[in-house]
């Protein structure tokens, strides 16, 4: 594997690290068979997209999971105008 001697897990921390997006926000990595857990906490849920691109682009990714990624914001839909009472 390349870089040598950089275990899967490691090599998904650098590409996040090389991200600017993702490089300060201190979200953990671990590999399992293929799968790469990551969790922290993200401004968005637009991040986790980010993050499965990736993660997902390291050679001997099979799978990316973000179950354990939170958010600080939802992104919400805009808001309805609420309906008006008649005069």
């Amino acid at each position: 594997m390349w870089p040598f001697g950089k275990s899967t897990a490691d090599r998904v921390k650098d590409a996040i690290n090389e991200q600017a997006r993702l490089k300060d926000l201190g979200l953990q990595v671990q590999e399992r068979g293929g799968t790469v857990s990551v969790t922290g906490m993200v401004p968005n849920e637009r991040y986790v997209g980010l993050i499965n691109a990736v993660a997902g682009g390291i050679n001997g990714v099979k799978n990316v999971d973000t179950s354990g990624v939170t958010f600080e914001q939802q992104v919400a839909a805009p808001a309805q105008p609420a309906p008006q009472a008649p005069a």
